[in-house]
């Protein structure tokens, strides 16, 4: 899940602490920020703010909320096109543009510390990977992962954003495993919350867990537990599916025909029954 690879914390405080402003709300603390991340905006209002439990202001309250963040990401992405064009001058500049190993990283957008390495790892040993967010609709998802350089590693073909119009965490999840052709039980979902984890394990998915939102103890519904994707190898997840059979299934061929008596077809009708 993005949530798992990127820190929008900063902007999310940003926008977070307007819309309070507006509605007479006090300011979101920074843990209930980063908690908001992974969950829809109106229920980030309830659950997480404590706000309100009335549900249609905390759907009006979603609303502001959706309306600041396009505001503030089209803030960003002109200061870092204006900045993109400054380092296009540098004759020093890195000639792959946005996704060069030099390149600035905006401060709203943080990738979390071994994300780059770890995917590398997935990819040397062959793993499909598909990135999943309901937070960000496809323009954003792929401006992100240009910013962060980590499109290199999800092509477009292998992204769920909000504009597929998924509903809940279980489709994202399947329409994961569609994009990168995998069964869901031979599938595994990194994430960073105990309700993420649930749903992988609805649709028979293993979970990984990052503790980089919650301790270790509300994340034991996960099959697996790390502080950072460092503490991971690709052996220790395929540990987890020790128990999964790979082989392809054997389908059994009928051998000669069927006697006659077994191809006609009975039917119930008044009068015709017999017995054997």
């Amino acid at each position: 899940m993005a949530g798992a690879l990127i820190d929008i914390s900063n902007m999310q405080m940003e926008i977070w602490t307007k819309v309070a402003d507006k509605f007479g709300y006090r300011a979101p603390f920074t843990e209930d920020v980063a908690r908001a991340q992974m969950v829809p905006s109106d229920e980030a209002v309830r659950r997480i703010f404590y706000w309100t439990q009335d549900m249609l202001e905390s759907r009006e309250i979603a609303f502001e909320y959706y309306d600041l963040q396009q505001q503030v990401f089209n803030d960003v992405m002109e200061k870092l096109a204006l900045q993109q064009n400054a380092n296009n001058n540098d004759d020093h500049r890195n000639q792959n543009g946005l996704n060069g190993s030099n390149d600035p990283v905006d401060e709203n957008f943080v990738v979390v510390e071994g994300a780059h390495e770890w995917l590398t790892r997935l990819e040397e040993a062959e793993v499909p990977c598909c990135v999943v967010t309901s937070q960000f609709d496809d323009e954003k998802l792929d401006a992100i992962l240009n910013i962060t350089a980590l499109a290199k590693h999800f092509p477009k073909e292998r992204r769920v954003s909000g504009s597929n119009g998924y509903d809940g965490d279980e489709q994202e999840f399947l329409g994961a495993a569609l994009r990168i052709q995998r069964r869901p039980d031979h599938c595994a979902v990194f994430e960073a919350t105990p309700e993420a984890a649930r749903a992988a394990h609805e649709v028979e998915m293993r979970s990984i867990s990052l503790m980089t939102l919650y301790p270790m103890y509300e994340l034991r519904t996960a099959d697996m537990v790390v502080e950072t994707f460092e503490d991971l190898s690709v052996v220790d997840v395929r540990r987890l599916f020790w128990d999964v059979s790979y082989e392809p299934e054997v389908q059994l061929e009928r051998v000669g025909t069927l006697p006659d008596e077994l191809k006609r077809i009975k039917r119930w009708v008044d009068w015709d029954y017999k017995d054997p």
